[in-house]
């Protein structure tokens, strides 16, 4: 896989998913992860959420981004390291 954002090299689960939200302006891309960003007046628990997704999936060295849909709306990509199948839990 291409280096993405400073990932490790190595194998990696993509998750794809998308939303009817409002397309987000692309200078507003770098604000959505941001717990105060909301495409909505008085919505910021909206944002609250992507901001708790960002930070669970890069705790566990994993990638999130976004990406406006072309018929609208806004899709997201979880990026999340395969597990080393030799470990066991709790190594």
């Amino acid at each position: 896989m291409a280096n993405k954002a400073g990932l490790a090299a190595g194998e990696y689960v993509v998750l794809s998913m998308s939303s009817d939200c409002p397309q987000i302006k692309p200078f507003r891309q770098v604000d959505i992860f941001n717990g105060s960003y909301t495409s909505h007046e008085g919505v910021a628990e909206q944002s609250a959420g992507l901001a708790e997704a960002y930070g669970i999936i890069h705790h566990n060295k994993g990638y999130l981004e976004s990406e406006n849909r072309s018929g609208g709306g806004v899709g997201f990509l979880v990026y999340l390291p395969c597990a080393d199948l030799g470990k066991t839990v709790g190594q």
